[in-house]
């Protein structure tokens, strides 16, 4: 939640509540309470971040892709609308959408390891195992507690094991 944010601190009870509910994994409570936040609340870039989150937890690809790739043209430099955004696109079924648009991210973005991570796994599905490997290279160096998560990854299977590097 990198952008400017139109909600007073401390964050209205609905705000937490819906991050709570997101937790939980009763995404379907969160977006109600999302929606008690009015008008002015619902354009918050906090509170779109977690809609696009929500959405991505029921499944809901196209809404969640639609809703991500206006918070990436209205906030370019949060990196989570880039990262939700390439993974509904990617769960969609659309890896080579997902690549493009985190190629296309803000600088800001492409500092954060899971972009890294990300682009090495849509690499990887699309059959590209040498950038594939060259990504999540940079992404161990960066946070290497992501090679944990690495091992157990459907979409990395074609490039581990990965403890000789």
């Amino acid at each position: 939640m990198d952008g400017e944010s139109e909600l007073p601190e401390p964050r209205p009870r609905a705000f937490v509540a819906a991050c709570g509910y997101l937790e939980l994994g009763l995404a379907d409570l969160a977006l109600e309470e999302l929606e008690e936040l009015g008008e002015t609340g619902r354009r918050d870039a906090a509170v779109r971040e977690l809609r696009v989150a929500a959405r991505i937890q029921l499944k809901q690809w196209e809404e969640a892709i639609e809703e991500g790739h206006a918070l990436c043209r209205d906030e370019p430099e949060c990196a989570a609308a880039w990262l939700h955004t390439a993974f509904a696109l990617h769960e969609a079924g659309r890896t080579r959408d997902a690549c493009a648009l985190l190629l296309s991210a803000h600088d800001v973005v492409r500092r954060d390891p899971l972009y890294h991570y990300n682009m090495a796994c849509y690499l990887a599905v699309l059959g590209d195992p040498q950038n594939a490997e060259v990504s999540l290279r940079v992404a161990f160096a960066a946070r290497p507690s992501l090679r944990r998560y690495a091992k157990g990854d459907p979409d990395l299977k074609t490039l581990g094991p990965f403890e000789d590097w």
